[in-house]
């Protein structure tokens, strides 16, 4: 049907009611059909939406545990370990672990950049890797089990044999909260421009890190 014709036929409607009947029952079926070709995604979307913003910021690096099969403490990958995590709002991520002192011996540290993806359904996370050191790892997609409780999260390679489990903690920025603040300062022409564009601005500042 030609919505736009239908639009521009509005005037003739006040000489036919029963064609404005008519079109007006059509016009329900079309928008009854739009309703039914375009799925309803947002609920599948938003485990994914509340997990990514969730790890947007930046994270240190606290431990390196190796686990046994019956989940005991067997050691530690790296002897003092330190590195960092970042996760954009744009979708990108780097990462970086290694021994803090790398003057004793030789450097097992590694580091890779890329772009990220979340599945909540199985709490994995992807890294598609792009740029790696050691180059083992660009070009590929590591997966990673997540385990995110507030400001702590755990990462390890579900399809490892060995179960390394590398801790992490947020380091806070303040932008998320910054932006928050800025955004109960905007004023419209009116209540109802000023709560609109307050909950836009807060709908930005909701995927900026925390």
């Amino acid at each position: 049907m030609d919505v736009r014709r239908m639009y521009l036929g509005a005037r003739s409607l006040r000489a036919s009611p029963r064609l404005a009947g008519t079109l007006l029952a059509a016009s329900s079926v079309f928008l009854a059909v739009i309703g039914m070709a375009v799925p309803d995604v947002s609920r599948a979307e938003q485990p994914a939406v509340q997990v990514t913003k969730a790890l947007i910021g930046n994270w240190s690096l606290v431990s390196t545990r190796i686990l046994d099969a019956n989940g005991s403490v067997m050691g530690s990958l790296y002897k003092d370990p330190t590195g960092k995590l970042t996760y954009t709002q744009f979708g990108h991520m780097w990462v970086n672990a290694g021994e803090r002192d790398r003057t004793t011996g030789p450097d097992t540290s590694i580091w890779y950049t890329g772009t990220f993806t979340v599945h909540p359904e199985t709490s994995e996370v992807f890294h598609h890797v792009e740029f790696s050191s050691p180059l083992v790892y660009q070009g590929t997609d590591q997966i990673r089990h997540y385990t995110l409780e507030g400001n702590q999260l755990v990462l390890y390679d579900p399809t490892s044999p060995v179960r390394i489990e590398l801790s992490w903690t947020r380091r806070p920025t303040g932008q998320r909260a910054a932006a928050l603040k800025k955004c109960t300062r905007i004023k419209g022409q009116n209540k109802k421009a000023t709560k609109k564009a307050r909950t836009n601005c807060r709908k930005r500042a909701s995927w900026l890190p925390v």
